[in-house]
């Protein structure tokens, strides 16, 4: 048995044993240790409370992250899903994005020795850009 464990085992003995003592019990306890029971009650509380706020803050940011990822997610295969139901060719479309500037200097792309990307890999490039956040949802024409 390690720390934590004893540590563990300890905590939850002693739960035990005061939350079986009566109101009674507790009273003796407070005043045998000379502490005012209605200003321990009340730090203790305080002590609770706020750290079941932290605990709920920190629940509910994991939650809206959550959301936002499955909402960038859908987002994107509905992009996707409209270029391929459209009938453009995504080839063009990504010609015509790089024309326009709208992929970022900083974005490369390999050229092929005058040979054309498939229509496989060009779906693969669309997907890289979106989930980079250089695409979005409202740059396709097809999608609202």
């Amino acid at each position: 048995m390690n720390k934590k464990q004893a540590y563990e085992y300890l905590g939850d003995f002693i739960a035990e044993d005061i939350l079986t003592m009566t109101d009674e019990d507790v009273a003796n306890e407070f005043n045998n240790l000379d502490i005012d029971q209605a200003a321990a009650v009340r730090s203790i509380r305080q002590m609770t409370d706020s750290t079941s706020l932290e605990y709920r803050k920190s629940k509910l940011k994991k939650a809206k992250a959550a959301f936002s990822k499955a909402a960038d997610e859908k987002g994107h295969q509905i992009l996707l899903s409209a270029l391929k139901t459209s009938g453009e060719d995504i080839r063009d479309y990504l010609a015509r994005l790089l024309i326009a500037g709208k992929i970022p200097q900083e974005i490369t792309m390999a050229f092929r020795d005058g040979k054309e990307i498939s229509e496989d890999e060009a779906l693969s490039i669309m997907e890289d850009l979106i989930e980079l956040g250089i695409l979005k949802d409202d740059e396709s024409k097809n999608s609202k």
